[in-house]
């Protein structure tokens, strides 16, 4: 699930994808996992937004070296 976080990922939709009913995915959810499903989804995409990205400069920054300021800010 966690390559297709972009898409519509609500529990109707989760539960069609399986074949389940969105009240069954919620229980399923809840037993195996301890949350509903969204509450894993918005995890999961909070997590991988964290996530640098490859060759991309902002996912390179701790290897950049501390900026100097040289003029104030009004």
């Amino acid at each position: 699930m966690v390559t297709v976080l972009g898409d519509d990922l609500d529990a109707t939709a989760l539960a069609a994808r399986v074949g389940v009913s969105a009240r069954h995915l919620a229980r399923l959810f809840l037993d195996q996992l301890g949350q509903t499903p969204a509450q894993f989804v918005r995890t999961a995409r909070a997590e991988a937004a964290a996530q640098p990205h490859p060759g991309h400069e902002l996912g390179r920054a701790h290897e950049l070296p501390p900026r100097t300021r040289t003029t104030a800010r009004p």
